[in-house]
């Protein structure tokens, strides 16, 4: 039997995505069966009753994936495509 488990969504800070058919990508923060507030990540859907698989990042974790996306050029991104070649990989790290 799986464990059950509370949340509370303290705050909707965005919703990255919202396509008319599907879950909405969202970003809250949210507390875990009563835990300090993280940041969290992940698809729901449109009523918010369901979820898909997400992450939920600490304060300390943002901060570095912050800093992270402040370095990194992401418009190389835009036309990348599988795999990432040695060059474009190089110009993607920090």
């Amino acid at each position: 039997m799986a464990k059950e488990f509370k949340y509370d969504i303290i705050k909707e800070l965005a919703t990255l995505a919202e396509p008319e058919k599907g879950y909405d990508t969202v970003v809250n923060v949210i507390s875990w069966n009563g835990g300090k507030p993280k940041i969290d990540i992940r698809k729901w859907s449109k009523d918010r009753e369901k979820m898909s698989k997400g992450i939920s990042l600490s304060v300390d974790e943002c901060y570095v994936l912050k800093e992270l996306l402040n370095n990194v050029n992401l418009a190389k991104f835009e036309n990348a495509t599988a795999p990432v070649d040695d060059e474009l990989a190089d110009e993607m790290e920090m």
